[in-house]
């Protein structure tokens, strides 16, 4: 048999923590992203522009 020390609230609040951890960094990443977006956004309509084409019959 396994001997197991401590509580077993640990793996819950471990969890949380991981959890707040990730939220955090998708809260960074996304503001990271609409900055980019914000200061960029000729740019980068004018690359999806460069690579967008019509399908044929399309015209």
């Amino acid at each position: 048999m396994r001997s197991v020390s401590g509580t077993n609230d640990m793996p819950g609040r471990t969890q949380r923590m991981l959890m707040e951890r990730i939220e955090k960094q998708q809260a960074e990443v996304q503001q990271k992203m609409d900055s980019w977006y914000a200061s960029n956004w000729n740019a980068y309509l004018n690359a999806v522009k460069a690579v967008n084409f019509s399908p044929i019959g399309s015209k």
